[in-house]
């Protein structure tokens, strides 16, 4: 029985898949003698058996370990269609989805020390064409559906992120949800980014109210709605302090 105290290396070389190898040797080699030696068959049949046996017993650890080491390096982006998205929001409305990842406990803290302390390269291909470090989705065996109570959302959320990590996709999922459910969403960007304002466009269409949608930028009046500040008023100075 596993206790707390337990200690499982996962990024060693796979040894099992010696002892694999060697009693599957034996299975074959005891196979081979039966038929060819003629001796009584009987004694290497029970030798075959008890070589497949250890050998499938030796297998199940070797692919354990062969699977984590293998999730380390496949880790590739994942895309996530509008419709598929809408379904998630179907499945609970009542929370706000972020993606797929795990809850980091301190094996996973473990298992990052033990990968960073040593040459990464031996574990994991480094691709200079790639961002980030996908190999944190690895370090568990699956993944699940992050989700956040719409309730603990009154706070504010804050998404922090280096140029192309994946800020605007992200906005993009947090958008078309909110969209989704029916809610009022102002978005005030300072950059003036289009594909943000794609997306919310996009989010609005996908709800099937498309008219929903109302964009306001100076610099493309023919796109933009018109607002007029001065047009309400309580005090004459008011008017002064506006065009100021």
């Amino acid at each position: 029985m596993k206790s707390d105290y337990d200690y499982q290396f996962p990024w060693r070389p796979i040894f099992e898949i010696y002892a694999f190898s060697g009693w599957l040797s034996g299975a074959g080699l005891a196979h081979f003698t039966s038929r060819w030696s003629g001796l009584p068959r009987e004694p290497f049949d029970w030798l075959m058996t008890a070589c497949g046996v250890m050998a499938f017993w030796r297998l199940s650890p070797a692919l354990s370990l062969w699977y984590r080491k293998r999730r380390l390096r496949q880790f590739r982006f994942q895309y996530l269609d509008a419709e598929k998205l809408v379904t998630l929001v179907k499945r609970n409305p009542e929370a706000l989805w972020f993606g797929w990842g795990f809850d980091w406990v301190q094996k996973h803290a473990q298992l990052a020390y033990e990968i960073l302390k040593r040459d990464v390269s031996t574990l994991i291909p480094s691709d200079h064409q790639r961002m980030g470090s996908a190999w944190i989705h690895g370090l568990e065996v699956s993944e699940s559906d992050i989700r956040q109570p719409l309730q603990h959302t009154a706070g504010h959320t804050l998404l922090v992120g280096t140029t192309g990590a994946g800020k605007t996709r992200a906005f993009d999922v947090l958008v078309t949800q909110a969209v989704l459910r029916g809610e009022a969403v102002i978005i005030i960007d300072p950059k003036g980014d289009k594909d943000l304002m794609v997306c919310a466009k996009r989010a609005c269409a996908l709800a099937n109210r498309p008219d929903r949608f109302v964009y306001f930028h100076p610099a493309f009046p023919e796109g933009s709605v018109r607002l007029d500040p001065l047009h309400n008023f309580n005090r004459p100075s008011e008017i002064a302090s506006r065009i100021s």
